[in-house]
């Protein structure tokens, strides 16, 4: 198991936990959008996040955006920071620790069996744009849903739309974590841990 719920982007192609519209049990959802209804070509690339300004217009995300919400279950979640010529990984999370769900889109992989196993879901985070808490870190950030309102985005409404109030920036904390997060294969409980910050040279 690993230290952590989400690496942000580094981890696309394992699963997560997800709760998925209309359904109160969790499930592990393989992380890498693909539109069931789209053809994959070897050249094709998954998608791992979708913009909340714009997924409901993109027509690679329109079909689940307006009816296949999910709510995709963290502790934290890891951006880089550049820092003069290194890259030092942050661990974003909620001062209180505890866990917070993402907003998030799901589909089924396109297939010519339709059994779960050769057919797996997946699914896309929606982002938005970094508050003052993690802006210097990345200028986009996972659309956190409030706590206690989480269930607001399950089930979405008819036309898919939605409005999400801004994440407290007051709730959230950053702090860098090993170098070693750079490595896919690192499993750690320095994954989780308060690093020294690398300084620019």
């Amino acid at each position: 198991m690993r230290y952590d719920t989400l690496y942000m982007w580094l981890l696309h192609a394992e699963r997560h936990t997800i709760i998925r519209t209309y359904a109160t049990n969790r499930i592990e959802l393989r992380w890498g959008f693909w539109p069931e209804e789209w053809k994959r070509t070897k050249r094709s690339h998954p998608m791992i996040n979708a913009r909340l300004e714009t997924a409901a217009d993109k027509p690679m995300f329109t079909s689940s955006f307006s009816g296949r919400h999910s709510l995709v279950l963290a502790d934290g979640y890891y951006e880089w920071r550049t820092v003069g010529k290194r890259k030092q990984p942050h661990r974003i999370t909620l001062k209180t620790g505890e866990p917070f769900a993402m907003a998030g889109i799901y589909a089924r992989e396109p297939t010519e069996f339709d059994t779960a196993e050769k057919n797996p879901v997946n699914f896309a985070i929606l982002t938005t744009k970094a508050n003052e808490a993690v802006s210097h870190s990345h200028d986009r950030v996972p659309v956190i849903l409030l706590l206690g309102r989480e269930n607001e985005w399950l089930p979405p409404t008819p036309m898919g739309s939605y409005f999400f109030p801004p994440f407290p920036a007051e709730l959230l904390t950053s702090y860098p974590v090993t170098p070693k997060m750079n490595r896919t294969t690192f499993n750690d409980p320095a994954a989780i841990a308060l690093a020294r910050a690398v300084h620019s040279r």
